[in-house]
This record gives structure tokens, C-alpha cells and sequence, in this order.
């Protein structure tokens, strides 16, 4: 599996990935206007307009709230698993949070350190026994990992009573699995070793103890799926009948929290 991961997307600097977050001009302003409002982010140009305006358009305001991962509005101690390089972690300390990160690749782990953002542990089983923390996060993760349900008992554990988990993970079950089939870019062997539909997700995270389990919207983000399974298509001389729309599957994932690219869930420990 190391391998697998021996050129990989996460191995780029966080500073830049965080720099590239932002822009300038007019709309720009008004998302950081809604995300200093909704997640306390110090982000410049503000506009303070877009607390009303960006909810306006619905997929956009999902895909921010996927961004910051449906953070809650007071900050406490966030654990992200497979942080990579940190990017989200350092959204989240310039929101005002604790930050931490479990991240198994070195090389990864080392840009996260460049960054500022403290490694905890390289996996769960190595975390401080008594390590507890106020929300764990864990985008596009548990696809990687060998034993999910260990995964996730790993992660109930280290919650504090109360807490909050976010998951994002593919969704077996998407418009452009049904399409692409084995050329459907979320199937991504062999770094992934598991892809779950929405049903078996919600079962397996409810399994480990977690209540309040929801999937959530995930609003525009399917462009970057549906672009590369095409590829892949055409790469093999595959000729795929059904055409895509990524704006209607964002449409779709804006409403339908199983009609998305990806599964975004969020649960929470018994207090």
C-alpha cells in the first residue's frame, strides 16, 4: 500500500493549498463574508453581504460547508484522520480550533509539520491512549483503511463524550459509478479497498456506537470524478453511452445526500 502512495496529491506544500483557498474581486468577498460568519474564518476581501448571498445558491454553499466540514460554531479540539498535508487542519486553526493530525505517510506528514500543524500520531493505534478530542474528522479515508470497523471504534473512542464525527468517503452508489462502471474514477484500485453505499455506511458507523447519524448534502464537487472517469474511459476505448452533466449531479447532491459523488456523513458520541 505504500507504494500505492508513493506519488500522491498530498505531498504538496499546505501553505500553497491554503494560499490557493482564497482569491480576490467580488465574488470571492462574498464567500468570505458567509464562511467569517459561519466558521469564523479570518479570510480578506470580506464582504460581510455574503452571510445572505451565498445561501442563495445552494450548491456553492454546500461545498463550502463541505470545505470546512460542517464545523460547529464554537471551536474546541479537532483531530483530523489522514490529514495529509494539513490544509484543513490550518482552515480550521485560523477558525480558532486546537488542531491535531494522524497521518500514516511520512511524506505527507512532513509538509503538515512544515505547515505548523502538529502530527499526533502516524495511525489510531498509535494515539495517546488518552487523547480525546471535540470533533474528528476524516475526509476520503476510510475507502484506505483494511478493517473499517476498527476504524471507526478507533475514532469513537478517541471522541469526548458528545462529540461531533465528519466523514466523506465515494459513494458506490453515485450517478457516475452506475455510468462508468469499473472506470469510475472513485474506485481508485489499489489505494482504495472498500467504497460503500449509503446505507452500508450509515450501518457500519451506527454499528460502532455513534447516534444522530446523518448523511449530509454535498453540494458542487463531482466535476474533478466525472472528468477523470471519462478519461480513464477513453484511455481504455471505452465508449460510455450515458452522458454526465456535473452541474446536474451537484444540482442532485445539493438536495440528495446519496445522489453525490461522494457520502458526506456526520454522527455524534453518546454524551
Amino acid at each position: 500500500m505504500a507504494r500505492a502512495y508513493s506519488s500522491y496529491y498530498t505531498h504538496g506544500s499546505a501553505t500553497d493549498n491554503y494560499a490557493a483557498d482564497n482569491g480576490t474581486g467580488l465574488a470571492w468577498s462574498l464567500v468570505n463574508g458567509y464562511l467569517a460568519h459561519r466558521y469564523g474564518a479570518d479570510r480578506q476581501p470580506l464582504n460581510a453581504a455574503g452571510r445572505w448571498i451565498i445561501p442563495l445558491y445552494a450548491p456553492l454553499r454546500r461545498q463550502l460547508d463541505f470545505f470546512y466540514r460542517e464545523l460547529p460554531r464554537r471551536p474546541g479540539t479537532i483531530l483530523d484522520v489522514g490529514c495529509g498535508n494539513g490544509v484543513f487542519l490550518l482552515r480550521a486553526k485560523a477558525s480558532g480550533w486546537r488542531v491535531a493530525g494522524v497521518e500514516p505517510d511520512a511524506a505527507a506528514a512532513a509538509r503538515a509539520t512544515q505547515a505548523g500543524v502538529p502530527i499526533v500520531a502516524t495511525d489510531l493505534e498509535a494515539l495517546e491512549e488518552s487523547a480525546r478530542f471535540d470533533v474528528i474528522t476524516s475526509s476520503n479515508v476510510i475507502e484506505h483503511v483494511s478493517n473499517p470497523l476498527d476504524f471507526l471504534a478507533r475514532i469513537y473512542k478517541a471522541l469526548s463524550p458528545g462529540g461531533m464525527l465528519w466523514l466523506a468517503t465515494p459513494n458506490a452508489r453515485s450517478p457516475g459509478r452506475q455510468a462508468f462502471g469499473r472506470y469510475w474514477r472513485g474506485l481508485e484500485a489499489p489505494r482504495h479497498c472498500l467504497v460503500f453505499a449509503p446505507a452500508a455506511l450509515v450501518a457500519a458507523v451506527e454499528e460502532a456506537g455513534f447516534e444522530h447519524v446523518r448523511l449530509r448534502p454535498r453540494g458542487r464537487g463531482s466535476h474533478y470524478v466525472i472528468e477523470e472517469s471519462s478519461r480513464y474511459a477513453s484511455h481504455h476505448q471505452v465508449s460510455i453511452v450515458k452522458k454526465l452533466s456535473p452541474a446536474w449531479i451537484d444540482i442532485r447532491a445539493t438536495f440528495d445526500p446519496e445522489s453525490g459523488e461522494e457520502l458526506v456523513l456526520v454522527a455524534r458520541k453518546p454524551s
